[in-house]
């Protein structure tokens, strides 16, 4: 069975921010240091921080980056991924592309850059000095894309949180947040940033990352050592159709991307050869636009809306092609994945240009009872499997975590790979509650799949532990 998420993000994963002022350390504009000195009011914060802060735009949305003193940027790694490049503008200057370093998908950092700009650099901070109660402050570019402006909210810093398994540190802050926030500074009463952005739980409250550890994965990722990312093709890659996708069962999903600017509201996906093949029409963020029969059948038949959970294929124009109505603004992608060993190859016509983007092939894992495995899952890809092999009446505790990723998976019984399995997606803790764990009692022999997934669709690092229950 291949998994992936049929619905958008909830927005559980709103973000804080990152940035920094600057020193004379010359390293990547990420030196840390302890702050001192008398404290800042709102608006002389907002005046040492703010023109270091930019406005990220991507076709999925927007958010905030800071300026470090080398001429990167730092953000979120769910602000930029999966695109090779984004647009930053620093106050009223134009949107200027610049491409993407890399990311750490463990702690949701990516680097940007360098870029060419007037504004001062800023330096990331040693968090140590900032005791629970201190203001903090949130500066960033929530809200209007069309004029932006830099923004400032002030809260105070509740605790501190810690995420052991990743050797990560958060801030907890009761400071305002608003869309577009993810990237933008955490500041303490003195100007300093002492923190990146982390996430929010229903306005409830929000978690940055320390500085240091900001810092060190800044400082890992230009060094060549992020996180592995299945990126977009670039715009060089786009090209006419039509296009002939290799499939056979078990060889992975092959997928089509159509950037937004080539989509003006109409689309027409013809596929010779749809039968016994499973053809998907999703928008990048995970909206599913159209579906065949065999794709129908991947979804929940108890599903009580049949027509938004996918039970009920999307109707044919004529057979294996479909004309489609679709939002202009936002990427989409094309799914091919064969159901049937008498496919070999699949010709798809679009009717506007597109780029292949290979994904890895459907592989498995073995992993033995007592041992933990670390992995990555990307937005455009599928669940990762593990194969666990148990006896009639063993009991193990799988558990799925992630720093800051909701983590799910789903285990699928000996004997037939495409059933669906039962989706866990809680029970394991984590800063939000949102790692999954599950103790499974074995029904008989043989090999069990566990596939690993994360429920709001980002990219992420992750560990799975599979342990006697008990």
């Amino acid at each position: 069975m291949t998994t992936r998420r049929w619905a958008a993000a909830v927005a559980l994963l709103v973000a804080l921010g990152l940035a920094g002022c600057s020193d004379d350390s010359g390293d990547g504009g990420a030196y840390i240091a302890p702050s001192s000195g008398a404290d800042l009011d709102g608006s002389q914060v907002l005046a040492r921080v703010g023109p270091g802060v930019a406005l990220v735009q991507t076709p999925l949305g927007s958010g905030s980056a800071v300026l470090l003193e080398d001429g990167h940027l730092v953000t979120n790694a769910h602000v930029v991924d999966p695109f090779p490049s984004v647009e930053v503008s620093f106050g009223d200057d134009d949107p200027t592309e610049v491409p993407v370093v890399g990311v750490d998908l463990a702690a949701d950092v990516a680097v940007l850059g360098p870029v060419e700009t007037d504004a001062d650099g800023l330096a990331l901070r040693d968090a140590a000095a900032v005791a629970p109660g201190a203001d903090l402050y949130l500066v960033g570019h929530p809200g209007d894309v069309d004029q932006p402006e830099v923004t400032i909210a002030r809260g105070v810093l509740s605790r501190r949180r810690e995420a052991p398994t990743w050797g990560l540190s958060f801030l907890q802050t009761d400071a305002a947040i608003g869309e577009g926030q993810s990237g933008g500074a955490v500041v303490d009463g003195q100007g300093e940033v002492v923190g990146i952005s982390g996430s929010s739980l229903d306005d409830q409250f929000a978690l940055a990352l320390e500085g240091d550890d900001a810092a060190d994965a800044v400082e890992a990722i230009l060094d060549g050592d992020g996180s592995e990312q299945l990126e977009l093709p670039a715009a060089d890659d786009v090209e006419e159709g039509p296009f002939e996708v290799e499939q056979d069962v078990g060889s992975g999903t092959s997928v089509l991307y159509v950037p937004a600017d080539e989509v003006d509201g109409e689309l027409t996906v013809e596929v010779d050869g749809a039968e016994g093949v499973a053809v998907d029409v999703m928008t990048l963020d995970g909206y599913r636009e159209a579906w065949n029969e065999v794709a129908a059948d991947d979804a929940d038949p108890e599903a009580t809306d049949p027509d938004e959970d996918g039970t009920e294929p999307t109707p044919e124009a004529a057979p294996g092609r479909w004309d489609l109505e679709v939002d202009g603004d936002v990427p989409l992608v094309v799914y091919v994945d064969a159901r049937s060993t008498a496919v070999d190859a699949v010709d798809v016509e679009l009717s506007v240009p597109a780029a292949p983007l290979p994904l890895p092939e459907d592989a498995s894992e073995d992993l033995a009872v007592g041992d933990a495995a670390e992995g990555t899952v990307s937005m455009l890809g599928e669940a990762n499997t593990y194969l666990v092999d148990l006896e009639e009446g063993d009991e193990v505790e799988v558990t799925v975590s992630s720093a800051v990723g909701d983590m799910a998976f789903a285990v699928v019984p000996p004997g037939d790979r495409e059933a669906p399995g039962e989706e866990v997606d809680d029970g394991g803790g984590g800063l939000f509650d949102l790692d999954a764990s599950e103790v499974l009692t074995a029904d008989e022999d043989g090999t069990y799949a566990v596939q690993v997934y994360a429920v709001d669709g980002y990219s992420t690092d992750y560990r799975i532990a599979v342990t006697e229950a008990g």
